[in-house]
């Protein structure tokens, strides 16, 4: 029978499940979809509870990915080492490397999925923040519209005709006092001491 470490890691192999059909070793078949934010080594676990005689791997249409009877995988048995009972140095040496093979190993799957939990909340935030700005967005753009309105509604109310036909007035009014300026030769006003009586 696979382990849960066994299911998780068979459960991870590429392309990954959309779903799982599972037959239980009552026969009832059962069904699990994968979501969002669910954890591999909780479905493993699932699976395991269920004590399956056969394990399908779908896709999202529901076609079969593979297939796995757990109960037929045969468990890995390490090879005698005779240099162990001859040396107690090399002994210590493979206890202390399958100790850090293990540690290591159960470590990366724990990581691996705190990884990618915290990659799918980095994603969602920044979906979030991203709405949030284009909300924003459209709330000054439409602030900014209603109080151009207004003035121009102002504008209107007073007889001074609309905002553009104020901006269109003022700018005409600029270039004929430049105009006339020009050609009457109007230089640069008088300075302080020009003014001055003497």
């Amino acid at each position: 029978m696979m382990t849960i470490a066994e299911l998780r890691g068979w459960l991870l192999c590429q392309p990954r499940p959309a779903k799982l059909r599972i037959v239980a070793s009552d026969e009832q078949e059962h069904r699990i979809g994968i979501t969002d934010g669910m954890r591999w080594v909780q479905i493993a676990e699932s699976v395991h509870a269920l004590q399956p005689q056969l394990v399908e791997a779908l896709d999202e249409k529901g076609g079969l990915l593979r297939a796995i009877r757990p109960e037929d995988v045969a468990e890995e048995e390490d090879a005698p080492n005779v240099s162990l009972s001859q040396d107690p140095e090399n002994a210590r040496l493979i206890t202390f490397a399958r100790l850090i093979a293990d540690a290591y190993k159960h470590s990366t799957e724990t990581a691996f999925d705190k990884l990618a939990s915290l990659f799918d909340a980095v994603n969602k935030r920044g979906e979030i923040q991203e709405r949030t700005i284009a909300t924003m967005e459209r709330v000054q753009r439409k602030m900014f519209e209603d109080l151009v309105m207004q003035q121009a509604e102002g504008a209107n109310a007073n007889g001074g005709g609309s905002l553009l036909e104020q901006m269109l007035a003022a700018y005409m009014q600029g270039q004929q006092q430049a105009q006339v300026a020009k050609t009457n030769g109007v230089a640069k006003p008088p300075s302080e001491e020009e003014e001055k009586p003497e």
